[in-house]
């Protein structure tokens, strides 16, 4: 099967992806004991959330060609590969 992803489905991943990670980094930070610990595991939150506003920035710069899609799919099958595959990448 071929994947032709536009630009604009690439930044949603990866802007799902950051975000992901830094919930995941988050919930870490919550069960840690040791306060040195949950403060580094929130720096690498923030630092995903810096991630994801860069992200969201590049997406928004984007010229409505790069959006399109290049690939007939009727049934929106791109959306949730890219969906599953941002999900299963938590950081």
């Amino acid at each position: 099967m071929d994947y032709n992803f536009t630009a604009d489905e690439i930044f949603e991943v990866a802007i799902r992806i950051e975000a992901n990670g830094a919930g995941f980094y988050r919930k870490a930070a919550a069960i840690q004991s040791e306060e040195s610990n949950r403060t580094f595991l929130e720096q690498l939150a923030g630092m995903e959330d810096h991630h994801q506003l860069t992200f969201e920035k590049m997406r928004t710069a984007l010229k409505s060609n790069e959006k399109q899609a290049t690939v007939f799919d009727p049934n929106q099958e791109t959306a949730q590969y890219l969906a599953v595959m941002a999900d299963t990448h938590s950081g």
